[in-house]
């Protein structure tokens, strides 16, 4: 909190009781020589002509320095065209830029849905193969059982053989082939 306006003027009246004593030697003393009233209005004369002085600079603005700013404006004024000019200039090359951009941003975005489609076949076809790779697996399995069984039973081995040769000649699926597009790819 912000001390009363009466302690402010106290604080003010002490700093000039000690700039008095620091130039004259003492603070203002009764019979001094001066005449108070005299020195009263001229100081009070002095006041009037700093709060005049205070209300014409935040009126109005002096002549000379409205001169001045109407000075600068008219010399400036090619200087701001130029800007001006420079500003559109660069405006339209923006604009032409980001039209650019979009453009091609259009033209990645349709190639990245092509390669997404191509992916995805891609993928399909992956899946088709790990579904026969398993199919492949699962007989395989079964035909080592039956060959292991036929390696051990000295009693079935050549009959076992035989139907596991007929068996396997039944369902033992192609060796793939892959089609010449696959192969480029």
């Amino acid at each position: 909190m912000t001390d009363s306006i009466q302690a402010l003027v106290r604080a003010d009246l002490e700093k000039r009781e000690e700039l008095g004593i620091e130039r004259y030697g003492t603070s203002l003393r009764p019979h001094n020589g001066r005449d108070a009233l005299r020195d009263a209005y001229e100081e009070a004369l002095d006041l009037a002509c700093y709060l005049k002085q205070a209300r014409v600079e935040r009126a109005e603005p002096p002549v000379e320095k409205v001169l001045d700013v109407a000075e600068l404006i008219a010399d400036d004024r090619d200087a701001w065209k130029a800007r001006c000019e420079a500003a559109e200039t660069a405006m339209a090359c923006l604009r032409e830029n980001a039209n650019n951009a979009v453009e091609a941003l259009g033209r990645a975005e349709s190639e990245a849905a092509s390669l997404r489609a191509e992916s995805d076949r891609r993928l399909s076809r992956i899946g088709d193969l790990v579904a026969e790779l398993t199919t492949l697996r699962m007989q395989l399995a079964a035909a080592t059982v039956l060959l292991d069984q036929a390696l051990h039973e000295p009693l079935f081995k050549g009959p076992l053989l035989a139907v596991f040769a007929d068996w396997l000649r039944a369902n033992a699926p192609a060796a793939p082939t892959r089609t010449d597009e696959e192969a480029k790819k």
